[in-house]
This record gives structure tokens, C-alpha cells and sequence, in this order.
């Protein structure tokens, strides 16, 4: 299982496509869920909580796209 710390860049495992894959920050964490925030529009930001199980860490070395956040 993926170790999660507050700043990591995440996305939802069911987000199975790179191309509207939906990058998030995790803000805090607590014992089973994690909360994230995120912009689409650089101007507003969301916040939500998800289940750790439910994420993974955006690893840059496997951007097939080279998104480079």
C-alpha cells in the first residue's frame, strides 16, 4: 500500500485513462481516508475525502505523458 504524506500529488485509481486522469494534493490524512484539494481552473479549488485505498502517488517517472507536475 502506497504511504501517503500531506503534499503528495494523487490521483483516483479509477481514473484509468492519462488523458482526464484528475491530479489532486493531499492536504490531510487521517486514519482511513485521505482529504485532497484541487483546481480546475486555477482560480477555484475543490476539497474532498477518499478512502487510501481508492488513490495512488503520482509517480513523474511513469508519465507516459510527460505532464511534469
Amino acid at each position: 500500500m502506497d504511504e501517503f504524506k500531506i503534499g503528495d500529488i494523487v490521483f483516483l485509481r479509477s481514473d484509468c485513462m492519462y488523458i482526464c486522469r484528475l491530479y489532486m494534493t493531499v492536504q490531510s490524512i487521517s486514519d482511513n481516508d485521505i482529504t485532497c484539494v484541487w483546481s480546475v481552473d486555477r482560480e477555484s479549488f475543490s476539497e474532498c475525502s477518499f478512502p487510501k485505498e481508492s488513490l495512488s502517488i503520482y509517480d513523474p517517472s511513469k508519465d507516459i505523458l510527460n505532464i511534469g507536475y
